[in-house]
This record gives structure tokens, sequence and C-alpha cells, in this order.
């Protein structure tokens, strides 16, 4: 194999490395705008349906499990979508392993 040649290939797997990265920023971009959308969406539908309630004068006890029950479910996307933001370790040598110590 020529010089000319592995240059040639070494600048090609380097674009190509490159491609797949900025592929991959343009996916965790998209995710995160997901995960922020379906956040406020969450919690902007709570707080119209607890208003909705409060000035339908539906009794107080109504309003207050609606709110705790959106905040339950606020809170729980929320964790998901921290959660879900963290890039797994990577566990494919025994040396990656960490057991506490």
């Amino acid at each position: 194999m020529a010089k000319g040649e592995r240059q040639a290939s070494r600048k090609q797997r380097r674009d190509e490395r490159k491609r797949e990265r900025e592929a991959a920023e343009l996916a965790n971009r998209e995710a995160d705008q997901r995960r922020r959308r379906i956040l406020w969406i969450t919690g902007v539908s709570t707080a119209a349906l607890t208003l909705a309630l409060y000035f339908a004068d539906a009794p107080r006890a109504l309003i207050g499990m609606t709110l705790l029950a959106g905040c339950g479910v606020l809170l729980t996307v929320g964790l998901g979508a921290l959660g879900s933001g963290v890039k797994a370790r990577d566990r494919s040598k025994a040396g990656n392993i960490d057991y506490g110590n």
C-alpha cells in the first residue's frame, strides 16, 4: 500500500468519525428538545386544569388532588427526562467496573 493510499484511507476514516460525531450531537440535541417539550406540556396542562377547576368553582379537595397528581406526574416525567440524558458507563472491560471501594 502506498503512502498516498494510507493517507487517503486515514482521511476517509477521520471524515467518517466526524460525520458520526455530528450525527450523534444532532440526535442528542433533538432528544433534549423533546424532553423539554414534554416537561413544558406537562406543567402547563397541570396548571391549566387546576385553574379551570378553580374558576369553575369545583370543590377545593378536587383542586388540591388535581394539583397534587399533576405535580407527581411532573416530578416523574422530570426525573425520567433527567435520567434518560445520562450516558451509560462502559462496562465492556472488567477494569471499568467500580465496586465502590
